[in-house]
This record gives C-alpha cells, structure tokens and sequence, in this order.
C-alpha cells in the first residue's frame, strides 16, 4: 500500500507539472481531504448501527445459523479458516449483506472479518491466502439487488428500473414491482428479523447494540486518516489529468475490439472514486438515456465491480498489513472480467 499510495500521488503531481494542472491539484487535494472527513462522519454513524445490530444477531445465533448455511460454500474458498471460527462467521454476514446490496452493513462485518483472520491466522503485516481471496471477492462486487442503481435509474426515467437484476425485459409489470418493493424493504426487515430475533431469545437488545456500537465507531475512528489520505490521493491523481489521459488511451486501444469506448471513463475511474463513477453514470443516463444499451451496460458494470484501492486500504489498513501479496493484480482481473461481462449480457439481451 506504501508504493501504491506514494506512487498514486507521485504520477499525480508529476503528470499535472507537465499538463499546467498543479493549481487544480492543490484544490482538490485539500476538498477531498475534506470529504474524507465528511464520509467519515457519514460512515461512523452507518458503522455503529450495523455493527450494533450485528452484535445483537451474534449473540442470538443469527449469525452462526448464516455461516452454518454458507458452510460448503466457505469450505470451498477458504479451506484454511476453520468452519465454525469467528472469521467465518463474519465472512459468511459480510458475505450475505454484499449480495443482498447492503453496503453499509458488508463492512463492519468484512472489517471483523479481516481482524479476525489475522488473530487466526498469526501474521504480522502480510496478508494470508485467505485475507486476499476475501478481498478480492468483495471488490468483485457479487450483488442481487443493486439499490443505489436501481434508485438512480428509476430518477432518471428508466420504463424498468430494475431490469439491470436480469436479463432486460423479465422484470416488468408486477414483477419489476415486487423487486422495487424488496430493494425498499430489505433493509427495515433485516432490522426487524434481528431485532425480533433477539427479543425472542430474551436479550438485552439495547445494551447488545450499544456494545456493538461502540465497537463501530472505534472502527471508523481508526480507518479515518486511512480515508484521508486515500481521498486526497484518488483527488490529486483526477485533478492532474492523468485518470482523463489513461481513460483516452484505453479507448483508442480498445475501439478496435468494439468494446463501447463510452465506458472507458466510468470503468476506469470506478477503480478509484465511485462518487466520480457515480456521476459519469448520470452523464449517460443525461446523454444517451437509462434504458439505452450504454445506460444499462454503465448501470450493470457499477453494480458488478468496486472501488479497488478505498477497499483495498479500509481493510488492510484496519488491521495494519503492509503487504498485499497478490490481491491487487486479482483485484484488477475480477474487475474486468466484470466490465467485460457486463456489456456482453447487456449486448446479447
């Protein structure tokens, strides 16, 4: 993370020396580092209410009874955690809330998760086998119900909001309904189940949350110059131009192949911002519509891939590993075989 922070801010300042930008960069050097702060704030209070709630279904076997059923599946990933080990607990609700798209509550759980599997597994500031294959299945962004997506198609006047959950065209009518219903309503009767859980079981369900929460809002603490620093980074490189540069380079490369050259941007800078990503997904939906073949393909890659370095650096940071080994380079491919795959099945449906 040394070289990749350092390097980051090195081509950053570098690039903008030679393209006139060094006034851009010390702009947005200092707003991102703001907006670090504010995302820190934002995701202390997120932090505390799911890691509360993943106290309370912890002590009600909630969370045992997830990783019971995830059991062949974490057997197969991860043959070195042992089955009924904290780590895989936590890895099973990381696991379960990313498919479920529920963002907020992936990480406190993949962050316990990751402290964890380095107390299991007794390394200092190397990453295991398990802690990269973790990593990288969470940057691969394995979602049912992308909300955010779904939200953002529905305001920019797609017929089928929900039609990025399959093949286009299955979800209409009631359907398309019923899914709009489940990505509002997955959350309050997730709150609810664990919450219920727990009364049926007859704990303290608020001491258990308070507990939690304040263990979450330790984390956040923690991870807050981690995001800084990230931020300002990601900020000095987009300010220099280097991330336009990249993105017109690919294009030209990849025109060749048919592959949309639209999409260059948005896969590009998905890697670093997904705020950024997020608002060249709105330019296509502004430019081309949401239900054009570039707006549907843009809406499936961000559900299917992750900002690669701010998860790289909240998890491994959070438990001080220096070395990443081989979870950038898996990051990286699990992330264009989901750039790739999302205009395939966009293009073939």
């Amino acid at each position: 993370m040394n070289y990749l922070w350092g390097g980051m801010i090195l081509v950053g300042v570098v690039y903008a020396a030679m393209t006139g930008n060094l006034g851009a960069v010390t702009d947005q050097a200092l707003a991102s580092a703001k907006e670090a702060v504010s995302l820190c704030l934002t995701m202390t209070g997120a932090m505390a209410f799911w890691v509360g709630l993943m106290k309370i279904a912890e002590k009600g076997g909630m969370v045992n009874r997830a990783a019971s059923a995830m059991g062949p599946i974490l057997r197969f990933l991860f043959p070195s955690v042992p089955e009924n080990s904290t780590a895989a607990r936590y890895m099973a609700t990381n696991m379960v809330s990313n498919f479920l798209g529920l963002g907020w509550a992936a990480t406190p759980a993949g962050i316990s998760a990751m402290k964890e599997l380095k107390r299991l597994q007794k390394m200092s500031n190397q990453a295991t086998d398990a802690m990269c294959d973790f990593l990288i299945i969470n940057i691969s962004s394995l979602q049912l119900i992308p909300v955010n997506i779904i939200a953002y198609r529905s305001q920019y006047g797609a017929v089928s909001p929900a039609a990025i959950v399959g093949p286009a065209g299955i979800w209409e009518g009631g359907k398309m309904n019923l899914i709009l219903y489940l990505s509002e309503a997955v959350i309050p009767i997730l709150v609810l189940l664990i919450v219920g859980n727990g009364l049926m079981h007859r704990q303290h369900v608020y001491e258990d949350f308070l507990e939690g929460a304040k263990s979450g809002i330790r984390t956040a603490v923690e991870i807050m110059p981690t995001l800084i620093g990230l931020m300002a980074a990601v900020g000095i490189l987009r300010a220099s131009g280097f991330l336009d540069f990249i993105s017109g380079w690919l294009g030209k490369l990849m025109a060749a192949t048919g592959f949309p050259t639209e999409l260059i941007p948005v896969a590009v800078v998905k890697m670093f911002s997904s705020s950024a990503a997020t608002g060249l997904l709105l330019d296509i939906y502004k430019t081309h519509g949401a239900d054009s073949m570039l707006g549907r393909a843009a809406s499936v890659m961000l559900s299917s891939t992750e900002t690669i370095f701010y998860t790289m650096s909240v998890y491994f940071m959070s438990v001080k590993v220096k070395k990443t080994r081989y979870t950038l380079p898996g990051a990286l491919f699990a992330t264009t075989a989901g750039i790739v795959a999302s205009v395939f099945l966009v293009w073939k449906t």
